[in-house]
């Protein structure tokens, strides 16, 4: 396919990152992202300017994947397979179409899918969450998940994720003594990574973690 770049070099500076992901994955994807029916890959272009705010998304969520990988952790936190899928998502929708279809339209929102949304993710908060379960619990496809959910509460459901565990945790560090451990229940609540939970929790509650298991004392 790149016959005509064996003559190209890179500068010394160049830097890129890849992924692979395999064709069933991406199938999967798509049938989740637009529903049943939808077994056949649309054809993508196969090189692209990163040009366009989705593009440039699509690349930082790569980016943060590529860095938690990095990491290394024996036991990632519940939102990096949350990562992994929304990366596949968003490569399916932000890449350019070679036959110029374009996406289909969500229908108009309803309370209804979001509120089965809402009380699947709130039943399974502790556990690992993907967005092709909670939109089959809610009875729609990914696509139509993502448009009701933001129209309906103005956050995306990884964002509703995220608080809902944020407050739970916050609910445990105010009910605990001060000799219990923030990682240990920052952990419960799928918070591996100290720095980043400690930065997260500061952003909504104005406070760090430590500081409010000490006020329960």
């Amino acid at each position: 396919m790149f016959d005509h770049m064996k003559s190209e070099e890179a500068s010394s500076a160049f830097t890129a990152l890849t992924a692979t992901i395999t064709p069933s994955a991406l199938i999967a994807a798509h049938r989740a992202l637009e529903g049943e029916g939808n077994e056949i890959l649309p054809r993508f272009v196969p090189v692209v300017d990163l040009v366009g705010l989705p593009l440039h998304i699509l690349m930082r969520t790569m980016d943060r994947v590529y860095r938690q990988l990095q990491i290394g952790v024996p036991e990632p936190d519940l939102v990096f397979p949350l990562l992994e899928e929304v990366m596949i998502y968003q490569l399916l929708s932000a890449w350019p179409r070679d036959s110029g279809e374009r996406v289909r339209d969500a229908a108009p929102s309803t309370v209804r899918p979001v509120q089965r949304a809402c009380d699947y993710i709130e039943g399974n908060l502790s556990r690992k969450l993907l967005l092709h379960e909670i939109a089959t619990a809610a009875g729609i496809g990914v696509r139509r998940l993502q448009t009701l959910f933001r129209a309906d509460t103005g956050k995306t459901p990884v964002q509703f994720i995220l608080e809902r565990r944020l407050d739970r945790a916050h609910a445990d560090l105010c009910a605990s003594e001060p000799e219990a451990s923030v990682a240990a229940i920052a952990a419960r609540w799928g918070f591996t990574h100290m720095s980043d939970f400690s930065r997260r929790y500061r952003a909504r509650f104005g406070e760090t973690p430590s500081v409010a298991l000490r006020r329960r004392g």
